[in-house]
């Protein structure tokens, strides 16, 4: 994209190498440090799409959701403390709102309250961008994926699945539950209790509306 190195993408790859060598040393892995290593794709995401937008006259900055995004010490699979998020979230996406600032978010990933990189498993960025919809009260959350929404059926097996134009949230998450691959079955848990609606979209067809998740 750029021609050349990003500086704080430079820093997070030696990082990075530092922790790797540290656990060849030891010979082991803990879960812990196991979700160190995985943030760091996230982290060096936000920063390249952030600069390209920078670059591209969209004002904005990057946001590693560990700073805001508070979770229990589950690692591999940790849970939202929504309360701390809150107070969190609302003072930094304000500041960036109110000086129209696009903050690009690193999904799947977390902190205890005392720092340490949590991630929240399997479907982790379609969970933070409900979760950032939640604690922000966002008219709509929008997932993108690579079909035109919630099918009829899974559309490599049946040639003439069709996407649903809406879809309860019971019936997203039971559908989620029996394998559905398209959303995570706790990805709808943080906004049905507010009521924001979820859209499926499709990054290959922007123009259609997709599936819209709604309480009936």
């Amino acid at each position: 994209l750029f021609k050349e190195r990003l500086e704080n993408v430079e820093k997070l790859l030696e990082e990075l190498l530092n922790i790797l060598k540290s656990i060849e040393v030891l010979g082991e892995l803990t879960p812990r440090a196991l979700d160190t290593i995985v943030s760091f794709g996230e982290r060096m995401n936000v920063r390249i799409i952030s600069e390209y937008l920078n670059r591209s006259g969209i004002k904005s900055t990057y946001l590693d959701a560990n700073s805001f995004l508070i979770t229990t010490d589950e690692f591999g699979n940790a849970s939202p403390i929504y309360n701390e998020i809150e107070k969190r979230a609302n003072d930094i996406f304000k500041e960036l709102f109110s000086k129209k600032i696009t903050p690009i978010v690193t999904g799947f990933i977390g902190a205890t309250e005392d720092g340490r990189i949590t991630t929240l498993g399997r479907g982790g960025s379609d969970f933070t961008a409900t979760i950032l919809g939640r604690v922000l009260n966002a008219r709509e959350v929008w997932i993108w994926t690579d079909v035109d929404g919630v099918m009829t059926a899974d559309p490599r097996i049946t040639e003439d699945a069709k996407p649903l134009p809406y879809i309860s949230y019971i019936e997203a998450a039971e559908l989620s539950y029996y394998g559905a691959k398209v959303l995570h079955p706790k990805t709808l848990s943080p906004v049905m209790e507010k009521n924001i609606p979820v859209r499926i979209k499709n990054t290959f067809n922007p123009d259609f509306s997709g599936t819209l998740i709604v309480k009936r």
